[in-house]
C-alpha cells in the first residue's frame, strides 16, 4: 500500500523474509545495495530471507524509501534509473491532493497604493499557537517554509479555483509572496473583474476578514507538554493558494491522535463544517 510520506521501490517480496529481521537504515552506511552505495536521504529496509536467517547469515535489503522532503516522484524514479537498480514495483506516496490541509489565521486588509487598490494579509504566522484543532494545537516553526514548492500558488477568494484574483508563476505574475519573520505575507492588486469588485467591497464591509492557506507537509512533530498537545509543522512541502475567506473557522486536518501515540483516545464531538463539495468533504473530528 502506498505511504503518505514516502516513495518505495521494493527490491524483493517481502514474504520472502523472516519478518523478525526487519530493519531501517538512512542510507547503505558501509554496505551497497546492488553494488550502488546509498545516500542518507534515502532509507534501507534490511532483513534475512527465511531460509538464510541465521545469525551468521547476512541481511540483505528488501526495499528502498524516498522521503517525499527529499524527494519528488520523478526524481526518485531517475535516481533509480541512473544507478540501474533493478526493483519489482514502484509505489509513489499517497495522493498528496488527499493531505492537502486549510487554516485560517490573521487578518487581510485593503489598502490603497495612489490609484492601484491591493489585498494584502499574513497567510500564516511563525510561533504562535493556533486555537484548537480538535484535541491539538498547532505551532509553525519560522524555518518551514525553506525548501517549500511556491513556484505556482493562487490566491483564490475562499480556496474555490474558480474564484481567482492572482497567481504566482516563478518569480513573475500578479501574486506577491514574502517571507518575513513574522510569517508568509501576502499581496496582489484587486483585478478587474466582478471576483476582484465582489471582494474588496466585501473587506470595505468587515464580511470578509480572515486569511488561509492550502499547504502539504514534509515533515511535522508530535508532542504533549503541560498535557497540552501539540503539532509542530517543521517542513512544508508545498503550498497551493493563498485565500481571503469568509468562514473563520476553515481548518481541515489529517491529524489524528494516533499521531500522539493515543490509540484509543478519548471522544469529544467536534462541529462540523461543509466547504465546496468539489473540492472537500463533510468534515468530523473524533478525538
Amino acid at each position: 500500500m502506498p505511504y503518505p510520506n514516502e516513495h518505495a521501490a521494493r527490491l524483493r517480496n517481502p514474504d520472502d523474509f523472516d519478518p523478525k529481521s526487519f530493519r531501517r537504515t538512512h542510507g547503505s552506511g558501509d554496505g551497497r545495495v546492488q553494488g550502488v552505495k546509498i545516500p542518507e536521504t534515502i532509507d534501507v529496509i534490511w532483513g534475512k530471507l527465511k531460509d538464510a536467517n541465521k545469525p551468521s547469515d547476512s541481511v540483505i535489503a528488501q526495499a528502498l524509501r524516498f522521503p517525499v522532503k527529499n524527494w519528488t516522484e520523478s526524481e526518485a524514479r531517475n535516481w533509480l534509473k541512473k544507478n540501474e537498480i533493478k526493483y519489482i514495483d514502484f509505489e509513489p506516496a499517497k495522493n498528496e491532493q488527499k493531505m492537502i490541509e486549510y487554516r485560517t489565521h490573521t487578518p487581510c486588509e485593503l489598502r490603497e497604493d495612489g490609484e492601484e487598490k491591493y489585498i494584502e494579509g499574513y497567510a500564516c504566522v511563525f510561533g504562535q499557537e493556533s486555537r484548537d484543532l480538535g484535541g491539538f494545537v498547532e505551532v509553525i516553526d519560522p524555518k518551514a517554509f525553506d525548501g517549500c514548492e511556491m513556484n505556482d500558488v493562487s490566491a483564490l477568494f475562499n480556496h474555490d479555483g474558480n474564484l481567482l484574483l492572482a497567481r504566482k508563476f516563478g518569480d513573475s505574475g500578479t501574486l506577491k509572496l514574502q517571507i518575513d519573520s513574522n510569517g508568509l505575507r501576502y499581496s496582489f492588486p484587486i483585478p478587474n473583474h466582478y471576483v476582484g469588485e465582489l471582494l474588496a467591497e466585501s473587506i470595505r464591509r468587515g464580511d470578509v476578514l480572515h486569511s488561509s492557506f492550502a499547504f502539504t507537509i514534509a515533515e511535522d512533530e508530535f508532542l504533549k507538554k503541560d498535557g497540552k498537545r501539540i503539532r509542530t509543522i517543521k517542513k512544508f512541502r508545498k503550498l497551493y493558494d493563498v485565500s481571503p475567506v469568509v468562514n473563520p473557522a476553515y481548518y481541515v486536518t489529517s491529524v489524528t491522535m494516533r499521531d500522539f501515540g493515543e490509540e484509543e483516545p478519548e471522544k469529544k464531538e467536534m462541529p462540523q463544517y461543509f466547504y465546496d463539495k468539489e473540492r472537500l468533504q463533510l468534515i468530523k473530528f473524533n478525538v
